[in-house]
């Protein structure tokens, strides 16, 4: 039999083991690995760094699934990242400038560093924006539209993409200079042969006009020779009037358009099925055409090859359909 004391002694460990068990250990934002600590907006940013950095540095997304078409207040965990973090990486070009340009304002961080991939780019190689507003009846033609922000479907501005992302990783860490210069250098091959395998795709296809979803295909038209005619919306999830669509409708009809795309985050829209509808009813053998914009995808899905894999995936699906 146990003395007391030594059956309250051991009373005593358990019941400490038991509240230290208890006890919530502090939440760490950051994973407990070594290397610099980076952000990035939306997937196909996200793809990009990922490839340039590789086991180098520590990287987190923050718009997966939500898109970057607006982003809402900053988020206690948004604002835990960005406190301890050496650079975050964002498209630019108004996409996703907000989630940005918020952070930088309220984080602490003083070598917090927000790096906007589309300042960078070549302006001489910027499509305009869409216009949003009827010039028949506003009369004002001249406004200036900004520069359409879809800059990542084109694969050659998704080079000078990773090509700038290389080179603030290697100004911010330049112990791992080298490595950042490989990584960069074979993923921007596998980008020029992605260009090269899909224009071969699509080289003996004679139709080449295609209507889309909303205004995101005007870099990728632009990359592989097709060209996109008009839109079915003129603002993300904002449906166009009946008198829209009849405008639409009567411009497939005249420029014998009959590929319409549509994006797996919006499955079978009501617009897109109206303007299918009505172009088989007057006789035009109109079909959908599944293209992702990459502009959200799961968080499961962020691996090195999603940008190739998805954009693979929609040069395949546009070959089928074009004639």
């Amino acid at each position: 039999m146990l003395p007391k004391c030594r059956v309250g002694s051991l009373l005593l460990i358990g019941m400490l083991v038991f509240i230290n068990g208890c006890e919530k250990k502090p939440d760490n934002a950051w994973p407990d690995k070594p290397g610099k600590k980076v952000l990035t907006s939306f997937p196909p940013i996200h793809c990009f760094v990922i490839n340039v950095t590789g086991d180098a540095a520590v990287v987190k997304p923050l718009l997966t699934t939500k898109g970057p078409h607006g982003h809402g207040e900053k988020t206690p965990l948004e604002l835990k990242l960005a406190t301890s973090c050496d650079a975050m990486f964002i498209n630019g070009l108004t996409i996703d400038d907000s989630i940005g340009s918020q952070i930088k304002k309220a984080t602490t961080n003083t070598n917090f560093n927000l790096v906007v991939l589309g300042d960078r780019l070549d302006k001489n190689k910027l499509l305009e924006g869409a216009c949003q507003h009827d010039h028949k009846n506003e009369g004002h033609a001249d406004h200036d539209h900004g520069y359409d922000p879809h800059v990542w479907l084109s694969a050659s501005l998704a080079r000078s993409m990773v090509a700038s992302i290389r080179d603030e990783m290697k100004r911010i860490d330049p112990a791992n200079a080298a490595g950042y210069d490989e990584r960069a250098g074979k993923y921007i091959a596998k980008l020029e042969q992605l260009e090269q395998d899909g224009r071969a795709l699509l080289k003996d296809k004679t139709e080449r006009k295609i209507i889309a979803f909303h205004d995101s295909l005007q870099y990728f038209g632009q990359c592989y020779g097709i060209k996109v005619e008009g839109f079915i919306q003129k603002e993300p999830g904002t449906e166009p009037s009946r008198g829209e669509l009849d405008e639409l409708i009567k411009m497939c009809k005249e420029k014998k358009i009959r590929v319409i795309a549509v994006e797996p985050q919006y499955p079978r829209n009501t617009s897109a099925q109206t303007i299918l509808s009505e172009l088989k009813a007057a006789g035009i053998d109109a079909s959908f055409v599944e293209i992702d914009p990459l502009e959200t995808a799961d968080e499961s899905e962020l691996s090195p090859d999603l940008y190739e894999r998805k954009m693979r995936s929609n040069l395949e699906n546009l070959a089928k359909v074009l004639r």
